[in-house]
């Protein structure tokens, strides 16, 4: 073939695994050869039987900045109302009440929140 000037093939070109060379193993049988099978349950679920007096809610739940507190000292606050505000032009979240109450204390980074 050579003689008559055919070209010689090429292989085809592969694209590149996500993965890269890793192998694939699947999570079953990872978790077994890692000898964590006794331990792979489902977590058992219990009533939490306490109840609370107050919470305390800090203003910084993420990697962003800190929110601001928007509520006041004998403030009455509602599940779900906006506690604290991120700055203008900040990456960030709102903070919500978890549950209604009155506002008993707005320090540095947290709202502490007596529940009704």
């Amino acid at each position: 073939m050579a003689e008559a000037d055919v070209p010689r093939p090429q292989p085809p070109v592969s694209s590149p695994r996500v993965f890269g060379d890793m192998r694939r193993v699947p999570t079953v049988r990872l978790i077994a050869r890692l000898g964590l099978s006794d331990l792979d349950v489902p977590a058992p679920m219990r009533q939490f039987d306490q109840s609370l007096d107050s919470l305390k809610i800090p203003l910084n739940q993420h990697i962003g900045a800190s929110a601001t507190a928007v509520v006041k000292q004998g403030d009455h606050v509602d599940k779900g109302q906006v506690l604290g505000q991120v700055p203008e032009g900040k990456l960030g979240a709102l903070v919500h009440c978890p549950a209604a109450g009155t506002v008993s204390r707005v320090a540095q980074g947290e709202v502490t929140i007596e529940l009704e």
